[in-house]
């Protein structure tokens, strides 16, 4: 094998921990082990190595935050419309999870509630044609809907109070 990199810790190396991971072109080990000559690559991580290297730094991962807001987006035509208020809503500093595959409305709410989402913000073809989004609590179930030029101004208020304060009034 012919080592293309090595990641390791500097300090540690004269200690306990050595490489961290590495990998390299093994183009000809698949025909040692009896296949055809092939390219191949290779690659290894030590998760305990990094592990304890982590702990002696007192580098203490916290699981990522559950997000404000999940999006659950009927099909392409939505998409468009689903991003741009994603893209506004993380520049105001709120955390949205965005499908990253196509699925039905129901496995996407299943994944929504799932997740530990406080809202999901659900996109389908008649709220397209309206322009508007619709919010829903997904520990309450109520929904919402807005003109999406107004979700920006409004998503404050639903995290801090809730969908009802919002609906109480009308």
């Amino acid at each position: 094998a012919e080592l293309t990199f090595e990641i390791f810790d500097e300090k540690g190396r004269k200690r306990q921990f050595g490489s961290v991971s590495g990998g390299g072109r093994y183009d000809d080990l698949v025909q040692k082990l009896g296949g055809p000559a092939m390219p191949a690559v290779g690659f290894a991580m030590g998760d305990v190595t990094l592990a304890d290297l982590l702990q002696e730094k007192s580098i203490d991962l916290e699981p990522p935050a559950k997000a404000d807001f999940v999006c659950v987006i009927g099909g392409l035509e939505e998409q468009c419309f689903a991003l741009q208020d994603v893209a506004c809503l993380r520049h105001l500093g709120y955390r949205v999870e965005y499908p990253l595959k196509s699925q039905n409305f129901g496995k996407q709410l299943k994944a929504a509630v799932q997740s530990g989402a406080s809202f999901a913000l659900i996109y389908g073809s008649e709220e397209r044609e309206q322009g508007v989004v619709r919010v829903r609590d997904l520990r309450t179930a109520t929904e919402l809907v807005l003109p999406r030029e107004k979700l920006a101004s409004a998503v404050s208020g639903i995290i801090a109070d809730g969908i009802e304060s919002l609906t109480s009034g009308d």
